[in-house]
């Protein structure tokens, strides 16, 4: 039977739909469930979108913190939620003294990888087929759209 680990940091209650922190905010603190579950969303085309939701166990606001940037996406709480918040620093000195951590958050951050690129499919279809219904979009002489994507993030 696999120990579980208490996770150092402070600890943080939030409410139903409280944010932990918006898109375009700040921080270098990375974040911990340790109960409750969190939504991920996005403005999307003037919508916002869920991205994920996360649960006891998962971590978020790790690349933020670990490129200096600004936090791309927003998170809440839905229902009850209680959070671990460890700077970058403790974050880091808590993965060296825990390899199997720094194991398990690579793993969590493969998964998520992969179910952001589905949820990204997702919304690309919905957007094509918005599209294709339009009858006032412009076409070249083979009848194709032309979509220009125009992104700000340098990392992007």
């Amino acid at each position: 039977m696999r120990k579980k680990r208490k996770i150092r940091g402070k600890h943080l209650e939030y409410g139903d739909t409280e944010v932990v922190f918006a898109e375009g905010s700040g921080g270098k603190a990375v974040y911990f469930i340790l109960s409750g579950r969190a939504e991920v969303s996005q403005v999307i085309a003037g919508k916002k979108e869920t991205i994920a939701v996360l649960k006891e166990g998962d971590f978020f606001g790790e690349m933020a913190a670990l490129n200096d940037d600004v936090r791309s996406m927003t998170v809440a709480a839905i229902g009850g939620l209680r959070l671990s918040e460890l700077s970058l620093d403790e974050m880091l000195e808590y993965m060296q003294s825990e390899p199997e951590i720094l194991k398990n958050m690579c793993a969590s951050l493969a998964r998520r990888l992969r179910d952001t690129n589905l949820k990204v499919r997702e919304l690309t279809r919905k957007v094509v087929t918005v599209v294709e219904n339009e009858e006032d979009w412009m076409t070249d002489s083979l009848n194709r759209i032309h979509i220009l994507v125009v992104d700000d993030e340098e990392s992007i």
